[in-house]
């Protein structure tokens, strides 16, 4: 004797089709929605506080710009990183005809490109023994790429800027 359970077979139905599209929709609305979440919490999407201030020194950075190759200056910069993390910028600045550069405070900054906390400032001092070098450490830097940004400030500000992306092993 045969129950109505074991003879009867599977039939797919409507509503077998409509909880299927559902249950694909909801895992594809569930994948979007955690990428959306990380993607905006890795990644902000602010590259300046205020571009409409940014904005209206346009033309102050170009003529600034101006002035700086217009003084000729050789200015190198090396960054490099210890298995320990600690990081040594060190800069050397000439002037047109070879000269160290003197007067000039100058400063780092390692920014990173993807998380604005992550950056390190230094004051960066003069090299004992070596006029117009100028060097900084930084501890505790994670490997990966970065942003090396130097400014040279004197009597009538800012006299020198740099930024150069590196990668630091």
């Amino acid at each position: 004797m045969s129950t109505n359970a074991e003879t009867r077979e599977f039939r797919l139905t409507g509503w077998h089709v409509l909880a299927i599209c559902i249950a694909f929709f909801l895992s594809i609305f569930a994948a979007n929605g955690a990428l959306v979440y990380f993607a905006l919490g890795s990644f902000p999407g602010v590259a300046t506080d205020s571009p409409y201030r940014v904005s209206q020194t346009y033309n102050a950075e170009i003529a600034a710009a101006n002035a700086q190759t217009a003084r000729g200056w050789h200015v190198d910069a090396t960054a490099k990183r210890d298995p320990d993390g600690h990081a040594l910028v060190t800069v050397s600045a000439r002037d047109a005809a070879g000269r160290p550069v003197t007067g000039v405070a100058f400063k780092a900054e390692l920014q990173h490109p993807m998380n604005r906390a992550q950056d390190r400032k230094l004051v960066l001092g003069e090299v004992a023994g070596a006029s117009g070098t100028f060097s900084g450490k930084v501890e505790d830097l994670p490997a990966g790429q970065w942003e090396l940004v130097i400014e040279g400030d004197g009597k009538g500000g800012r006299l020198f800027l740099s930024q150069s992306r590196l990668i630091l092993r």
